[in-house]
């Protein structure tokens, strides 16, 4: 059994017992951007340096990251939403990944608060379809890709089961040790698998002579797209990134309409990797500060 949240001033971390109770709030209003689940907000608490706290019934989550000023993100729930924005904005002046539909409802035209929008954390957001049946000349360097990978290897495609997560911690080090991004990726991806029966998150793995050398995970974000939150494949395999990204889409969202790939969090590389597959919407998210 878990502590109960405190009510503000008061704050805690966040744990794994308390999916059920963050799962209640989202049942009420399904998110449209990846950063309001509770995978999310586990898995990135200790990077993110953040905690929860009640406010008027809602839970409202603050974030006090290393590279950046603190900010509580939009507060769950919805009882006297305004009240609570005003009791956050006072404790630290300022909201960070928040949707469009929270800015217009609550701050837009309103004065006293400096809104901006965040290219580098913008969803991008894709057609399942599109993503596994990769048609049309637009994907014609994807599916040559795959052809070739293919045709340069035998592999599985399998659920990600409790037993394969040391083999996949292997392949996150060296999956590591090829990136130069200065943002904590490693200890996320980390949680997620050491919590992944608890989370219920879906995953995949693929394997080649019987070596794991990509996993990814997901799951529903709400009724009609599914969140990849994690894809790491080994480096030194052409093909294996674009193959695991179709194979997951085909064998387990092909009944949503929509996958939300994340954000870039202005990446050169991984910007053009987003765009290369051709999103059909990024959703915006904004920073809002007291001026």
């Amino acid at each position: 059994m878990n502590d109960p949240v405190p009510s503000f001033p008061a704050f805690r971390t966040i744990t794994i017992a308390d999916k059920e109770l963050f799962g209640s709030y989202f049942e009420k209003n399904p998110p449209e951007t990846s950063e309001l689940t509770f995978t999310n907000f586990f898995i990135w608490r200790d990077c993110d340096k953040s905690q929860v706290t009640s406010i008027n019934g809602n839970l409202c989550i603050i974030a006090r990251p290393d590279n950046e000023p603190p900010y509580f993100f939009e507060p769950l729930g919805e009882n006297d939403i305004e009240a609570t924005n005003k009791t956050c904005l006072s404790h630290t002046p300022r909201f960070s990944r928040v949707s469009e539909r929270f800015v217009k409802e609550y701050f837009e035209g309103k004065g006293g608060c400096k809104i901006e929008a965040l290219r580098d954390n913008s969803d991008y957001v894709y057609q399942t379809k599109g993503l596994i049946e990769l048609k049309g000349r637009k994907y014609d360097g994807k599916r040559n890709k795959i052809k070739r990978f293919m045709k340069n290897n035998i592999a599985i495609y399998q659920k990600l089961t409790e037993d394969m997560i040391p083999d996949c911690l292997k392949l996150l080090d060296k999956w590591s040790k090829s990136k130069t991004a200065g943002v904590c990726f490693d200890e996320p991806i980390r949680e997620a698998l050491k919590n992944l029966s608890e989370l219920s998150v879906e995953g995949a793995v693929i394997k080649i002579n019987g070596k794991v050398e990509a996993f990814t995970i997901g799951e529903r974000l709400n009724f009609d797209t599914a969140v990849v939150y994690i894809e790491v494949a080994d480096p030194d395999i052409d093909g294996l990134p674009q193959y695991i990204n179709q194979q997951f889409c085909k064998n387990e969202w092909g009944n949503v309409a929509y996958i939300n790939r994340e954000q870039d969090l202005g990446d050169a590389g991984l910007r053009r990797a987003k765009l290369s597959y051709h999103p059909i919407k990024l959703i915006q998210k904004f920073d809002v500060t007291v001026v």
